[in-house]
């Protein structure tokens, strides 16, 4: 939320049962207007302003870093690559849309009628552009890159409270090791 009222979004807080129907009825009564979540998707995408980044990396090193990610993350994720800023997070995980609003539709309904809800599923996107993933690329060690990986999806699981359990333990005696190594 920060980062995008720094980039100038305007930021409402919706966070009652009822406002999701509010924004659909708003959306439907006026086509001009398009409401977004801020975690939909990267801040650059949310609204296309016409620019373009280029890609610091080759397209068979995206391949390879989209490789890497998707040998780590779970079946409900999806790892695609952009390019976005140096200054953006590394990774970057979002939930269509789409796919949040009829999910939080749903739930709605299934509390009424008890019935089991629909699955969550999320994008990993991976900016190729930031130096973590530069030096991801030019790790040669294939356990090490790997190791490093994990550690940059696990702080965006984290960054977005999606990092529990298991993982989360897993997580923090990674992170001791790596804080005193030498």
């Amino acid at each position: 939320v920060a980062e995008a009222k720094e980039n100038g979004y305007i930021v409402i807080n919706l966070d009652s049962p009822v406002d999701q129907y509010y924004i659909n009825k708003i959306e439907e009564k006026n086509e001009q207007i398009v409401c977004r979540r801020i975690d939909a998707d990267t801040l650059d995408q949310l609204i296309d302003k016409g620019i373009t980044l280029e890609s610091l990396r080759t397209a068979e090193e995206e391949k390879q870093v989209n490789e890497l990610f998707q040998s780590i993350v779970e079946t409900n994720y999806t790892v695609n690559t952009i390019v976005g800023t140096e200054k953006e997070s590394p990774i970057i995980i979002t939930e269509g849309e789409f796919d949040r609003r009829f999910r939080e539709m749903y739930a709605q309904q299934a509390a009424m009628f008890q019935t089991e809800g629909a699955g969550k599923t999320y994008q990993v996107k991976i900016n190729v552009n930031h130096p973590a993933i530069g030096q991801l690329i030019k790790e040669t060690d294939q356990e090490k890159g790997k190791e490093k990986a994990t550690q940059l999806l696990d702080l965006a699981l984290l960054s977005k409270n999606l990092l529990k359990g298991e993982k989360m333990a897993s997580f923090v005696k990674r992170s001791i090791q790596i804080l005193t190594q030498s």
